[in-house]
């Protein structure tokens, strides 16, 4: 059986369909044995195939024409941008949003074992391949079983749940909260609630 740290690239990116295989012969325990850390899921993913559908009401939806109209407006707003976006950075944040990271520690490293780093640049723990993303833009730094995230004076900022991290100020990470770098979201998912969410996916009820 493969084991976790066969799959992750040298960017800390795991292949999504290699993850869904692995599983299939993986336990929970097993999973989480070797998935010592939460992973980052990539926004666009974990709203695409992780969470749950909603089922649909069988009742009168009653609607706002103020909301009607507001929504109408974001979604021309964001078809003009997506227009004027180049088509080779669309395709390179769209497949960084659909990406899984793994916190883990790239070998050698110059920093600390309970550090792992995040950027643009080669040499981080965590390599986004975006130019939203500073070279160095952040890391997250793991102190018994807690969790928190420093910006590293990034050019375009991180943030927690739309709230700015203050430069060079460690903020407290939790499960399940939405981190972005610049413009690319990610979802800091324990690995048990990422090994459910898959093998629900895997075998819907």
């Amino acid at each position: 059986m493969a084991e976790l740290r066969e799959l992750v690239a040298t960017t800390g990116r795991v292949p999504y369909q290699q993850l869904l295989a692995l599983l299939r012969t993986c336990s929970p325990t097993e999973f989480t044995r070797q998935a010592k850390h939460p992973l980052l899921v990539g926004h666009k993913l974990y709203q695409g195939e992780l969470v749950p559908r909603q089922t649909m009401k069988t009742g009168t939806m009653r609607f706002n024409i103020v909301q009607i109209q507001e929504e109408m407006a974001r979604q021309k707003l964001a078809l003009e941008e997506a227009r004027n976006e180049e088509p080779a950075a669309a395709s390179q944040e769209d497949s960084v949003a659909q990406a899984i990271f793994v916190l883990r520690k790239k070998l050698p490293s110059k920093t600390l074992p309970n550090i792992f780093t995040i950027g643009r640049a080669s040499e981080n723990d965590i390599v986004i391949a975006d130019y939203a993303v500073s070279k160095a833009h952040a890391h997250v730094t793991v102190s018994f079983n807690s969790y928190t995230i420093t910006d590293l004076s990034s050019t375009n900022g991180t943030t927690i749940e739309n709230q700015p991290v203050q430069p060079n100020t460690p903020a407290q990470l939790a499960a399940g909260t939405t981190i972005r770098f610049g413009r690319l979201g990610f979802v800091f998912m324990r690995p048990v609630d990422l090994y459910t969410a898959l093998m629900a996916k895997l075998h819907p009820a």
